[in-house]
């Protein structure tokens, strides 16, 4: 006799309510926090990450006459603010730079009042640690860029008005941000910092470019013992026109290479790439792009191979320019180039950059749409290897005309952030940051978490089903609705926020009721109804927070196991000869009836078997097989039953309140890895599908 496996009934299915398309731009979340951001001249956005993927944006608010630095924690999950911070002045105060230690406290910089403002704060509540403003008597000065040593000490770059305006590096002490030493360069004209970054021995690589004698701009590029501040080597560029630097990135040996824009003549501005040998500052290779016109970088990246990659704009004629990508490698080839054009004409750029662990690309800029007014921000992903369009997405406020525009870009463990800042209504304007999930990538040393999950014997019940496919979950919660009957939701797209950590929109659907004739799918129906995040401290456990129609709901779940033998599920592969099919099936061919499903998972032969699809009125229910065992033919059977219990918001869930009732049988025969026929009885009717696994993104995972 068959024993009933009821103990969890943890269930849902999985629907294709929302497809997944693998390579598309999936938005985990996008906020605008409204203020006057960007007010003062010149104080764009920048952003760097914590380990656990929380973004720190420092910027400005405010106008001439009084502002202040600004800086703000976004939470990974949903884009919550965590904390504010403000460091404020008069006239010459603006954010420029921001940098998160090992322990996930922030560097910021920039100038209040005319003079240099460094402020390190927890990352945890926003608590000043310490804050340093070491001015002079004399103009302005200010801090345009921080770096952070293994240690935690910040190396901060900036200019100091003395006779002239010179540049200054100033080491400052993790602990108290006391100066352990500063140096001052005077190249004779005045100075323009453009990047500073630390090596892994802890020395120091710094860029700018200043006036000369002739009235135009030269590169100087140094690099300082980390120790003491000592000069090791510095080298200045100059082509005999106007070089303008940008930025700079340190390869995995630690050689500098600078980004920035040099006249070719009088009409024609082309990008300019150098390396600089880490021992002495030897040029290794300097390379030029752009034939015409006025094209110019804004910002690098480098890899630990040496590779180098350049965004900025390409001239295509007066007025029209293009956003573009280079990637040179370790030995100078031009490896690849990638534009885009906006439909509309327009000085289009890319303002910022960032690698992946993957080595993929992702640009932010500006760029314009036929037809409308203003400008979006817009975010590009190219493939690293060969600079492939991986995808594309705009932003536009809703305010009219605005300018918007991305200024950084942040790379974390299967996403990336965009920051921006964009137009909204009634909004001078607003500071925008998008997270855009990777469906083609995990986070490194990710646990897969295919399987059903519940809260344990001691909420018997209710259940969720997560099926993962690359950085994606697919997730099928089977709960309670208000009055007690069986109620299931859907995250068809959970986008990865973190190690280990997935979010995305819930959805309530309805459609065609079971045995109802031929399932329609164009009478299926969605509504958002809330959000869900999944966070994972192991492979065995984690935790569930959500809303539902206002409602928050937090719980603890761990892996159900109801059997000795309880497979191991990983990315890739194949299902082998003996394939396990725990897995989200659905109607066969794929897509042919999308809007109901089934969730699979097999323990030691046995199949808990969660199927969603619809009652009377063509709501949602979801009805369960908690033991399904192997027959003689090879096919698996089992009772099937529909539950009633508490509701989604109660209070306590409460398992005495859990009825369940035999309402049928479920069958099914298995013809390949991914191919079978569902065969059911509920409520007197008969119920026969051809079912495939669900292929939302890649790689798939399978469970031996």
């Amino acid at each position: 006799m068959k024993k009933h496996l009821f103990s969890a009934s943890a269930v849902v299915a999985a629907l294709s309510v929302l497809p997944a398309v693998a390579g598309a731009p999936a938005e985990v979340w996008g906020v605008s926090t409204k203020s006057a951001f960007g007010g003062v001249a010149g104080a764009s956005p920048l952003a760097a990450a914590d380990s656990a993927g929380n973004l720190y944006v420092v910027s400005t608010t405010g106008d001439r006459s009084g502002a202040c630095i600004v800086t703000l924690k976004y939470a990974a999950r949903d884009g919550a603010v965590a904390w504010r911070r403000e460091a404020c002045g008069g006239f010459f105060t603006f954010g420029r730079a921001v940098a998160v230690d090992s322990a996930g406290d922030v560097v910021v910089v920039g100038s209040t009042s005319g003079d240099t403002r460094i402020v390190k704060y927890s990352g945890r509540d926003g608590a000043v640690a310490w804050d340093q403003q070491p001015g002079v008597a004399q103009g302005f000065d200010a801090a345009y860029g921080v770096a952070l040593n293994a240690s935690g000490d910040a190396f901060v770059f900036g200019t100091v008005a003395l006779a002239s305006v010179d540049l200054r590096v100033m080491k400052l002490a993790a602990a108290t941000g006391n100066i352990a030493w500063s140096r001052t360069f005077d190249n004779g004209g005045e100075e323009t910092p453009a990047g500073i970054a630390v090596d892994r021995g802890g020395n120091v690589v710094i860029a700018s470019h200043f006036l000369n004698a002739r009235n135009d701009e030269d590169w100087h590029v140094a690099k300082l013992a980390g120790a003491t501040g000592a000069t090791t080597w510095q080298r200045n560029i100059d082509s005999g026109r106007r070089d303008v630097a940008v930025g700079l990135a340190l390869d995995g040996a630690g050689n500098a290479i600078v980004a920035g824009t040099t006249s070719a003549s009088p009409s024609v501005d082309v990008i300019r790439t150098v390396r600089f040998g880490a021992a002495d500052g030897a040029i290794a290779w300097d390379k030029t792009f752009g034939s015409g016109g006025f094209s110019g970088a804004a910002a690098i990246r480098a890899d630990s191979d040496g590779n180098a990659f350049v965004t900025g704009h390409a001239a295509v004629a007066s007025g029209n320019d293009d956003i573009v990508t280079l990637k040179y490698t370790a030995g100078g080839v031009l490896a690849w180039q990638s534009r885009f054009a906006g439909t509309r004409a327009g000085l289009e750029a890319g303002r910022a950059i960032a690698l992946d662990s993957r080595g993929d690309v992702t640009v932010t800029g500006i760029s314009y749409t036929e037809g409308q007014a203003g400008s979006d921000i817009r975010t590009l992903k190219y493939d690293g290897g060969n600079g492939g369009e991986m995808w594309s997405a705009a932003y536009r406020g809703g305010g009219a005309g605005g300018e918007d525009s991305g200024f950084s870009v942040v790379a974390v463990a299967g996403a990336v952030y965009a920051v921006g800042v964009a137009t909204e209504p009634a909004t001078p304007s607003a500071l925008r940051v998008a997270k855009f999930g990777d469906s083609s990538v995990a986070a490194p040393d990710a646990v897969n978490v295919q399987g059903l999950w519940w809260n344990g014997p001691g909420e018997s019940g209710w259940g969720v089903n997560l099926t993962q496919q690359g950085a994606v979950v697919f997730a099928t919660w089977f709960t309670y609705d208000t009055d007690g009957s069986g109620m299931w939701l859907v995250m068809s797209r959970g986008e990865s926020v973190g190690r280990d950590m997935y979010a995305g929109d819930l959805y309530r659907t309805s459609g065609p009721p079971l045995g109802a004739g031929a399932f329609d799918p164009t009478l299926v129906t969605l509504a958002r109804v809330g959000r869900a995040t999944f966070a994972f401290t192991d492979g065995n456990n984690g935790s569930l927070e959500a809303t539902v129609n206002g409602a928050s709901i937090s719980k603890r779940i761990t892996r159900q196991v109801y059997a000795a033998s309880v497979p191991v599920c990983t990315a890739a592969g194949a299902a082998g000869a003996a394939p396990n099919h725990q897995a989200l099936w659905w109607s066969a061919p794929a897509g042919a009836e999308s809007g109901w499903g089934l969730n699979i998972t097999d323990q030691g032969g046995i199949l808990f078997a969660t199927w969603f699809t619809y009652g009377a009125g063509g709501k949602g229910q979801w009805l369960v097989a908690s033991r399904v065992e192997k027959d003689v033919d090879g096919s698996y059977s089992g009772t099937l039953y529909r539950t009633r219990g508490p509701a989604y918001n109660a209070a306590r869930f409460d398992p005495a309140a859990v009825t369940n009732t035999s309402v049928g049988t479920i069958r099914f025969t298995f013809s390949a890895p991914a191919d079978g026929t569902l065969t059911a009885t509920v409520d007197g009717m008969t119920v026969t599908k051809a079912i495939t696994r669900q292929v939302f993104a890649s790689p798939e995972t399978f469970c031996r």
